[in-house]
């Protein structure tokens, strides 16, 4: 279930296409080309994660990019999600990067919330003495970083350079069918190029 996969992300405007979607090489078709590039992904419950680490960029670019590839920037809501990040950036010889989340207090300054749903925090995993808002650098976005094997969390200036996780959360009908491509072999199915499971073994 938390295997690495790449599988192609495409754009949400298609997510409802999904739903009463058929396994078929008709459907399969629309995966295909630009809008569906192939990127890895870490799965998690009914989130797919993919740790940006092909440049550096300010919170917003981070942002853009998610966002071209039909995803988002990172929201945790959990103990067992963070857990589950932190572990997989230690797998992936990552500790001492910095990594970018949607949470934000942009909107008003005070709350702290993912930009990616709206929502406020409902779980945080704070560095000791954080969020302190440190006044000469306007800190206003959530970065996090691992700290003795744990994914920890830092308020930082908005504009600062760093790596990025984008995320996309599909709906149980729509997760039911990714788990169904990946338990069929590509050759009953006849996936096509645009769409390609690649499965480790634990």
């Amino acid at each position: 279930m938390f295997g690495l996969r790449v599988l192609s992300v495409f754009s949400v405007i298609l997510v409802p296409i999904i739903l009463t979607a058929k396994i078929e090489t008709d459907w399969f078709e629309t995966l295909k080309g630009e809008r569906a590039p192939r990127l890895p992904l870490l799965e998690f419950d009914h989130k797919s994660y993919y740790l940006g680490i092909i440049f550096k960029g300010s919170y917003f670019q981070a942002e853009q990019f998610c966002r071209y590839h039909g995803m988002q920037l990172l929201s945790i809501t959990s103990a067992e999600e963070n857990d589950f990040l932190g572990q997989n950036v230690i797998k992936m010889g990552l500790s001492t990067e910095r990594f970018w989340t949607s949470g934000s207090r942009l909107p008003d300054g005070k709350t702290w919330v993912w930009m990616s749903t709206g929502r406020p925090f409902s779980f945080n995993n704070w560095f000791p003495g954080e969020p302190n808002n440190a006044k000469e650098y306007n800190e206003q976005c959530v970065e996090t970083k691992i700290n003795k094997d744990e994914l920890k969390w830092n308020d930082v200036n908005c504009t600062r350079q760093l790596y990025f996780i984008c995320e996309i959360s599909w709906p149980t009908d729509c997760y039911k069918l990714l788990e169904k491509i990946n338990s069929t072999q590509v050759s009953d199915v006849n996936l096509p190029a645009g769409l390609i499971d690649v499965r480790i073994q634990p």
